[in-house]
């Protein structure tokens, strides 16, 4: 009996060493990244300072805290490489849930390329297709506001259709204003 207590007690160690093993290896959950001004931000701290520019991403859960943060490219002073296809590779090898992009431009300019628009194009399409929600991409200098992407591409898709609207009504008030439209015939105008 005493020594099926002493396997007992043993065993019991031992499972409470593997579960105290398991909980210090287990992933802790980072900070939040809820909102763009934080997420701005904290990507501003992060990329800022660099001299050439570096395309980087916060993995998160499905909670939108930090998973990881990586740095998947750095370039040149003016652009980097980036491969939509090591990104899914780096997403799915976090198990991310969701994803956040920054790059900084290091000549202080806040304009987004439309290389940069392309890019975010991209992005969202490639982490669609593994059930990556992309939330947003920023580029981030040392001395302004960040700018994301996400919410530039909605303003010029809003411009683009208020301009479509525009035109639209422009052209069905030309038709309707009275005006009595030319007939042409081949190669000369019939003259009266």
């Amino acid at each position: 009996m005493e020594c099926e207590e002493a396997v007992k007690r043993r065993h019991d160690k031992l499972i409470a060493r593997a579960l105290s093993s398991l909980e210090s290896r287990a992933r802790k959950p980072g900070i939040e990244l809820q909102t763009e001004s934080v997420c701005g931000d904290w990507f501003r701290l992060k990329l800022a300072s660099y001299e050439r520019e570096v395309f980087a991403v916060g993995w998160l859960d499905l909670h939108h805290r930090l998973i990881a943060f990586e740095e998947l490219s750095s370039g040149t002073i003016d652009g980097t490489v980036v491969s939509v296809r090591e990104v899914v590779k780096s997403a799915l090898r976090h198990n991310a849930s969701a994803a956040i992009f920054a790059h900084n431009h290091p000549c202080g300019s806040t304009t987004a390329s439309s290389a940069d628009l392309a890019l975010t194009d991209a992005l969202i399409a490639g982490l669609a297709l593994v059930d990556v929600r992309f939330l947003d991409h920023f580029i981030v200098t040392a001395h302004h506001r960040p700018i994301s992407l996400v919410r530039l591409s909605q303003q010029l898709a809003k411009e683009r259709e208020s301009e479509s609207v525009r035109i639209s009504a422009a052209k069905k008030a030309g038709s309707g204003s009275g005006a009595t439209p030319r007939k042409h015939t081949r190669g000369r105008e019939k003259r009266g």
